[in-house]
């Protein structure tokens, strides 16, 4: 955290000079230029994230400024080339004034070319945006007077570091570079200047709910008063920094408000801290990530912790890094020290075990492939093959390959859990659709109702929605093509990644509840899979889609004519029973057999997609087939060839000629109506 030496500052002079836009004034942000921690290591490894990686080795953590190559790990962070969004985050924490960034290529392989390689990958960011948000909800880009967003010049080498000030200094706990051009590919280090503000002082923290002081609901004392800590994204890592700090060694697990097994009630003053993240290494509350206030929480979702002065028992398990206390990376406690487990051979019942361990009435879903983030390199890898039954009482009585040099595995193939919780799902909702199976999605969720971005949506993600919803599954995960319009008010989800076997979307990995990058053109939306509703989108109107007729959306509706036939025949029927006598003949026809289901009176308007809560007749309401008739009429009123008496509209049951169907095309001209038939007959 250390003021930029006198020697970057000329050496960097040069390039200033001519690379920053003239439109940012330098003497703005003087008095605030510290180094933030990148480089020194001051900021973690965990508070720096990427929206792709090219592979491990690649990694956010290689973009410090100045980090050598050191192979096979590259000096730079790396995106994947088909990143259409490309962005690399540092996560502060607190709120921080920050006011500028240093910015750097891809470091030269040096360590290859002495191996025999070549000094590959002349790699850089050649132009950059700089996007901060202060609670990650919102995001703002770093804009010029004009109210119009800098695209910042980047470097023209792969060692030279350029210095981009900003006009002004912003406060964010949160900072974002978006590459815009690069040379080869996407490859950059840098480093962030500004100051940290002073965190409000939370030193002291204790307890309650329990006769035993190691364990209890976790309240802080802050502005003269003790409050509670909300249980959203409380996990291990929170509970061993609480633990620390109370002078315990160990966390044996973390409860929370919304869990069966919470022991410990509520609070009885307010909530304090809302959404705390930390890494596990702090020794405080102050270090970590946290919202002040009570953001979105109950008084009954709050935060407790179990802790230890005693080293675990072997075998001990936690779940670490996911957004609630229910879900995570499995670690197990072996021979002195924790570690991951490998998920070579991971099912379900592996992750049964885990989840009764933990307290929790089994495992709902498992994951694979580090799917809670990557740990450092030190942290061994204690299990592999992990070989339960199901019915064990602890992981440790499973078989499977115990000991950190048993295994053949990576970080990237670390297992993790989702325990069922027993808590109600979040309430979702398909607006704006034609029928209840197909609409923009909404969740409610920190007590309003939101839309969810399309950016990686597919269908995994819509088959988790349309479940939730109590249809089999979905047909078509819908995108930002204006399906199902727009909605309003907050984007509650984005880059949502599902499995497909979650019990909720906000139980997928996404960006956090109310980050985004989206506007409402890029809602999504789905199609869900049904037996009473239409198994494709309709639109309106004019995806009139009857009984043996055909759906259309778009400009012209085609509709099979037996219904405009029969009603037509209604009002002559009338019209003639009113001006003759009722001994008069009269010839008319019916819809042919097997179109009888066809509902007639004034239940059967035709049910239009955007008139889903309109009913088709009874099947008892409706007229008699020709041959039931003809099989035994004495079961009907009329006879066939029975003429109704005057004021009626009963069709008499003859013999239909031959049938010939016809359409109608209604075209955007409302005043042109065409009859078309392939062939003619008479009626």
């Amino acid at each position: 955290m250390t003021p930029i030496l006198a020697l970057r500052c000329l050496n960097i002079l040069t390039f200033s000079i001519i690379f920053v836009p003239l439109f940012i004034p330098l003497s703005n942000a003087a008095g605030c230029q510290n180094e933030l921690g990148l480089e020194d290591g001051g900021i973690s490894d965990s508070q720096i994230t990427a929206s792709t990686v090219w592979d491990s080795n690649h990694r956010p953590s290689n973009a410090r400024l100045n980090r050598p190559a050191d192979y096979p790990t590259v000096g730079s962070w790396t995106a994947k080339e088909d990143d259409p969004r490309p962005w690399i985050q540092v996560d502060l924490r607190i709120p921080t004034q920050v006011t500028g960034v240093l910015m750097q290529g891809r470091a030269p392989n040096i360590d290859w070319r002495l191996l025999g390689g070549s000094n590959c990958c002349a790699q850089w960011v050649t132009k950059f945006k700089v996007q901060y948000s202060y609670d990650g909800s919102l995001w703002q880009t770093v804009q010029g007077s004009d109210n119009v967003d800098i695209i910042f010049e980047g470097n023209t080498d792969q060692t030279t570091v350029v210095i981009r000030l900003f006009p002004s200094s912003v406060t964010a706990s949160k900072i974002r570079i978006l590459p815009t051009a690069w040379n080869e590919h996407i490859s950059m280090r840098f480093e962030l200047l500004g100051c940290a503000e002073d965190p409000p002082p939370f030193s002291e923290v204790r307890l309650t709910g329990s006769d035993n002081a190691w364990e209890g609901l976790v309240e802080v004392y802050y502005n003269g008063q003790w409050g509670a800590v909300c249980d959203d994204m409380w996990d291990t890592d929170d509970g061993l920094v609480v633990c620390r700090q109370l002078g315990y060694d160990y966390v044996i697990r973390v409860t929370s408000g919304g869990h069966e097994n919470q022991p410990f009630g509520y609070s009885a003053g307010p909530i304090v801290l809302d959404d705390v993240e930390c890494d596990g290494w702090e020794s405080s509350l102050n270090q970590c990530k946290w919202i002040l206030g009570n953001g979105n929480c109950f008084f009954s979702e709050v935060a407790g912790v179990v802790c230890a002065s005693n080293e675990p028992a072997g075998g001990t398990v936690r779940l670490v890094g996911g957004s609630f206390a229910w879900e995570g990376r499995v670690e197990v406690y072996y021979h002195g020290q924790w570690g991951t487990v490998c998920d070579d051979l991971w099912t379900i019942e592996d992750a049964n075990v885990v989840c009764r361990q933990l307290g929790y009435q089994g495992a709902t879903i498992t994951y694979d492939n580090a799917r809670f983030g990557l740990v450092s390199d030190s942290v061994p890898i204690l299990l592999d093959n992990a070989d339960c039954f199901g019915s064990e009482s602890q992981l440790y009585d499973c078989a499977g390959l115990w000991g950190p040099d048993k295994h053949n595995c990576d970080h990237n193939e670390d297992a993790g859990v989702q325990c069922n919780s027993n808590q109600g799902l979040p309430e979702i909702r398909l607006a704006d659709g034609a029928y209840p199976n197909q609409g923009r999605v909404e969740i409610y969720v920190e007590g309003e109702w939101g839309t969810v971005c399309d950016d990686e949506w597919d269908i995994d993600d819509a088959d988790v929605v349309c479940r939730q919803l109590g249809f089999r599954g979905a047909l078509e995960a819908v995108g930002s093509n204006g399906e199902f319009g727009e909605g309003t008010g907050r984007i509650l989800l984005d880059d949502v990644d599902c499995r497909g076997g979650e019990a909720s979307i906000l139980y997928c990995l996404h960006e956090g509840v109310g980050i985004n990058n989206c506007a409402h053109n890029e809602d999504a939306g789905v199609l869900c899979e049904s037996d009473q509703y239409p198994n494709h989108i309709a639109t309106g109107p004019a995806d009139i889609n009857i009984i043996g007729g055909i759906g259309f959306p778009g400009i012209i509706g085609v509709v099979v004519i037996p219904i405009f036939i029969i009603g037509m025949l209604c009002l002559i029927c009338r019209k003639i029973s009113r001006n003759r006598n009722a001994d008069s003949n009269m010839a008319t026809t019916v819809p042919p057999p097997g179109s009888t289901n066809i509902p007639m009176g004034p239940t059967a308007v035709p049910l239009l997609p955007h008139e889903p809560s309109r009913r088709v007749a009874p099947a008892q309401d409706l007229p008699p087939a020709y041959d039931a008739v003809m099989d035994d009429p004495s079961k009907f009123a009329y006879p066939p060839g029975h003429i109704a008496a005057e004021g009626a509209c009963d069709i008499p049951l003859t013999p239909p000629p031959e049938y010939i169907p016809q359409t109608v095309e209604f075209s955007t001209d409302t005043n042109s109506v065409t009859m078309a038939t392939e062939s003619s007959t008479s009626v």
